[in-house]
């Protein structure tokens, strides 16, 4: 997976919350950064009220793995 397409599996991956109706908003900020960096952050408000915070930073100075995914999805 490259570097560029990392971010956007990620909010695919994120966005499903509210294609099920967990989420009542979904904030999410990408930065890549020189080097092969990149550091996202989501924030999560749940329809209970609870908020979900993730921030990740991945260095991809060799590859991405294709089975790392920033939030697990109930199917």
């Amino acid at each position: 997976m490259s570097l560029r397409d990392y971010p956007d599996s990620c909010d695919s991956a994120v966005e499903r919350l509210d294609d099920y109706g967990f989420s009542e908003s979904i904030d999410i900020n990408e930065e890549i950064r020189a080097a092969k960096q990149i550091v996202n952050k989501a924030k999560i408000v749940l329809v209970d009220g609870s908020v979900f915070q993730v921030r990740e930073y991945i260095d991809a100075k060799y590859k991405i793995k294709k089975n790392q995914l920033c939030v697990p999805v109930p199917q």
